[in-house]
């Protein structure tokens, strides 16, 4: 399968997860695909963050505080625990001094990872917690031997991803 292939499949999945979820699809959004070949990219180490993989009961409930307060829109507590049982997606939260500062969902698929609902509670948002959530998910993927990371952007995030060396896909 090649790149784009890939590419589209993806999109393809993240859009079943978005109606899982009882979200629009992400074409419907004001979002741009990116996609990230990790072998060009250059970490960015900060130490400030901890990030944990998730999967008890208290963590997926901070998971979903942190994704909800940050989109503003209600996510449902029995549809992420479903989710949270298939073995391609993965959950992670963002740690500051020992709270909770920000949270991120891995997708899986067809040797492609894709970060979704990156979620931000600084305010401002702090971009250095989305380059350490950017930067732990490239070492997964190097980790899992994946080539790819994709995303979905915000186009008032484009530049930002763009800076990290994401391009548009």
């Amino acid at each position: 399968m090649n790149e784009l292939q890939l590419v589209k499949n993806n999109i393809k999945n993240l859009n079943n997860l978005s109606k899982i979820m009882g979200l629009k699809s992400y074409c419907e959004d004001e979002n741009i695909m990116m996609s990230l070949n990790i072998e060009t990219f250059t970490a960015n180490p900060i130490n400030d963050f901890i990030i944990n993989y998730i999967g008890y009961k208290d963590d997926i409930d901070t998971w979903i505080r942190i994704s909800s307060d940050s989109f503003s829109r209600y996510i449902n507590y029995e549809v992420i625990h479903n989710i949270s049982k298939n073995i391609n997606i993965d959950f992670i939260l963002v740690f500051k001094d020992n709270t909770a500062v920000g949270s991120a969902l891995i997708y899986t698929d067809n040797d492609v990872v894709s970060i979704h609902f990156i979620a931000n509670l600084s305010s401002p948002q702090s971009p250095e917690i989305t380059q350490h959530i950017v930067d732990e998910v490239v070492a997964f993927a190097k980790r899992e031997e994946i080539k790819y990371i994709t995303l979905f952007s915000h186009i008032k995030s484009v530049d930002f991803y763009r800076e990290l060396g994401f391009e548009n896909s």
